[in-house]
């Protein structure tokens, strides 16, 4: 099997990573804190630490969204979905199915991903929204601390999102799996 290349443009190519080799290098204790790593296009990338004001978001959302989904369904905070054998990103909120056994999720297992932004909002909506449409995950909100607003992410499809609206703070946000999941950021 031959290895991918990353072709960047600055004249140098990459090996590409992919889920088999990250999970390798955790097993070796290469990777020391694999909470902190997502594989993005074959690359891994560093999570950023957490603000103080995306923690209490994050928060935030969390309580609203435990008290509200259905017992079919569970809420997850940082969490990694295998999305292909070099896209395995760890999403800030996941709601997924209830009864999945392991450690990463794939699409299918997964209603809702939330990423909560302040300095990786660009990053969010360019790189990883296009990813989640492609893999078919149902619904997307990127919580965009530095606008205000939650751009709510709609009808994936394998050239995007049918359906990008954004919703202003203080707005109700109705999950698009359950009317009655209902949350204010």
């Amino acid at each position: 099997m031959a290895q991918a290349l990353l072709l960047k443009d600055d004249g140098y190519d990459r090996l590409a990573i992919n889920v088999h080799m990250l999970g390798a290098m955790v097993a070796a204790g290469t990777i020391e804190d694999p909470a902190r790593v997502e594989l993005i296009e074959g690359e891994l990338a560093v999570c950023t630490f957490v603000s103080r004001n995306e923690g209490r978001v994050k928060a935030k959302l969390l309580h609203q969204l435990a008290n509200q989904v259905p017992t079919s369904f569970e809420v997850l905070a940082r969490v990694s979905i295998r999305l292909d054998d070099y896209n395995e990103p760890m999403p800030d909120i996941c709601i997924a199915r209830a009864g999945v056994t392991t450690d990463v999720l794939h699409p299918n297992d997964c209603v809702i991903v939330i990423e909560v932004s302040e300095a990786t909002a660009c990053k969010d909506r360019l790189l990883k929204a296009p990813l989640y449409a492609l893999a078919g995950i149902p619904e997307l909100w990127i919580v965009d601390l530095s606008m205000s607003e939650t751009i709510v992410h709609r009808g994936p499809t394998s050239a995007g999102w049918s359906d990008v609206v954004s919703v202003p703070f203080g707005q109700e946000l109705v999950a698009a799996f359950d009317g009655s999941v209902r949350v204010v950021v």
